[in-house]
């Protein structure tokens, strides 16, 4: 097996020097240094790094002009890598260091010892925006290749920056492409068991057949390295074509439908414990089936919400012919279980179909970044590489949607659908309705159940079941189901009022980490929009901030 990839970032300096200076961005230490004291100002530390490289490296603007204006060498290569001034400025993540370097003429052409270009190197360090810049606006080609034969692609499967790789793709980069080795970017994602890149990389047109030159497959690959999740979804992929996705999407939709009547055959004809076993069967397997065989489980898969369209028909169709006609002392509660039927079932169509706050697909998106840039914005705002826009604080991109939601909170499988800012407030109704639902229905169950001629009692778990499943099969199951999916959406309701009045989204607290406007200057977690919970409460129901267009978290927040 071939060695991976090298990767060199910048080693500690000492106390104070000119290369410290210059990483500290310390312009008056600077004029010291090389106009008093008289230090060389292209002088190379022990790596051969010039006091620009570290400028450029830490993003230190103002010491970046004052060097070159007083004569630093804009191209140095330091000893170790051969890597210039630019080169480091992509390393380090600086986009404005870059595009000053750029707009004063550094060698944009320039490869390293190992062949990495700016590209290469703003893929590896996964910088979506950066490597757009490289490639739209600076012209660098997305085929260039290092000396060991890898592609930016290679870069970004390997280390596992999805987003650069959906940008590089979408910029014309081959996803076949091979390596001095015979090595593509799948089979580099499966040895390192990166299991999002690979599945990624087969929807996009992949090769899981392709051969390396030592004849392994990225199956083989993972396999060596003990990947299961990727051993098993490469497994799983192998017949896998971007016409079978529409194929796919339609089966799953209608395969709810289908089980539902297998269902009420199985339940209303075998024995009790033979159910429960045919049943668990028939979940293991569709789970495995969800889990594996659905490439398309990061894009619009509809199982879960025909799931629940299917229960709910079955579910009436059962009301209507055993429980209805024998509720009439219930009249009040009959009543009201209708209604808030009928209302939960126009929400859940509504909410179905709804905006969730897509946000708009901007030609000029992408601009108005570079535009930011210009007028020395302090915060660069996130290029979403599949809809080409600014992304604002506290939005995501759905893979299951395929767009980017505005105050995104987390998406729907039941729905089908993202939950966030234009539609989380009568999600929460929804919830609302149908745990109400849940209840009223496990009640009339319990009800119907118990008036059973020689019906022992429901406290009375082993017997009862065992009779009221010989009585009334379908009923006892629903009721069983109704109560499970009650217990489940009151846990879903608690949690979710509880981010609310903590003005986190569910995005946000399972990824909060990852988002720099959760930590204050000490690195220490800080919720810029925490209002107290009746101020949280308030901006739930009335949301006071654009977040269609909000690039930066607000610095200070009211007291509830």
């Amino acid at each position: 097996m071939v060695p991976g990839p090298h990767m060199q970032q910048p080693a500690a300096l000492p106390s104070r020097d000119i290369w410290t200076a210059a990483r500290r961005g310390d312009v008056d230490l600077l004029r010291v240094l090389i106009e008093e004291e008289k230090n060389d100002i292209n002088q190379g530390d022990e790596d051969g790094s010039t006091p620009l490289h570290w400028a450029a490296y830490f993003d230190r603007l103002e010491a970046i002009t004052y060097l070159l204006q007083r004569g630093a060498n804009i191209d140095a290569l330091n000893e170790k890598e051969a890597q210039t001034p630019l080169h480091w400025a992509c390393i380090g993540k600086s986009l404005p260091s870059m595009l000053l370097l750029i707009k004063e003429g550094a060698d944009i052409t320039k490869s390293d010892k190992r062949g990495y270009d700016c590209l290469v190197h703003a893929c590896q360090y996964g910088n979506v925006l950066m490597a757009h810049n490289l490639i739209v606006k600076q012209g660098l080609s997305v085929a260039h290749r290092d000396t060991e034969g890898h592609t930016p692609l290679h870069w970004a499967a390997y280390q596992n920056h999805e987003s650069v790789a959906r940008l590089l793709i979408s910029l014309g980069a081959d996803v076949r492409s091979v390596d001095d080795e015979g090595l593509t970017p799948m089979h580099w994602a499966s040895l390192k068991g990166h299991f999002q890149m690979v599945q990624f990389l087969i929807l996009n047109g992949g090769d899981v057949h392709a051969v390396d030159s030592d004849g392994y497959t990225p199956l083989d690959l993972a396999k060596q390295k003990n990947m299961k999740n990727t051993v098993s979804l490469l497994k799983y992929s192998q017949g896998y074509t971007s016409q079978s996705e529409a194929r796919n999407w339609r089966t799953w939709f209608l395969m709810p439908w289908l089980l539902v009547p297998l269902l009420f055959f199985i339940i209303d004809t075998l024995p009790f414990l033979a159910t429960v076993a045919v049943l668990a069967a028939i979940f293991i397997f569709i789970r495995r089936l969800i889990s594996y065989m659905w490439l398309g489980k990061d894009t619009n898969n509809p199982f879960f919400m025909s799931v629940m369209a299917a229960a709910y028909a079955l579910s009436t169709w059962v009301y209507f012919i055993k429980i209805f006609p024998v509720t009439n002392e219930y009249g009040m509660l009959t009543m009201f279980f209708v209604g808030v039927n009928f209302m939960w079932a126009s929400l859940f169509l509504y909410l179905v179909r709804s905006d969730p706050g897509f946000l708009k697909l901007d030609e000029a998106g992408v601009e108005k970044i570079y535009n930011k840039l210009s007028l020395g914005a302090k915060k660069i705002p996130q290029l979403c590489p599949t809809c080409m826009i600014a992304r604002p604080i506290r939005s995501k991109h759905c893979r299951s949607c395929n767009r980017c939601v505005a105050r995104m909170d987390h998406h729907c499988a039941w729905l089908n659908n993202c939950v966030g800012v234009n539609n989380h407030q009568p999600f929460m109704v929804l919830l609302t309705l149908v745990i109400l639902l849940h209840w009223i229905f496990a009640f009339f169950c319990v009800q119907l159940l118990g008036s059973l001629d020689g019906a022992p009692s429901i406290w009375a778990v082993h017997s009862a079941i065992h009779f009221y499943y010989s009585q009334e099969a379908m009923l006892l199951m629903l009721m069983l189901f109704h109560l499970f999916n009650a217990l489940w959406e009151m846990y879903v309701f608690y949690q979710q009022w509880t981010l609310i009045f903590d003005n986190v989204t569910a995005n946000e607290y399972l990824n909060g980490t990852k988002y720099p406007y959760f930590r204050d200057r000490e690195n220490r977690f800080r919720n810029p929009f925490d209002k107290g919970w009746k101020g949280n409460l308030k901006d739930f129901l009335h949301p006071t901030l654009d977040y269609t267009d909000l690039f930066e978290a607000p610095d200070t927040h009211d007291s509830a």
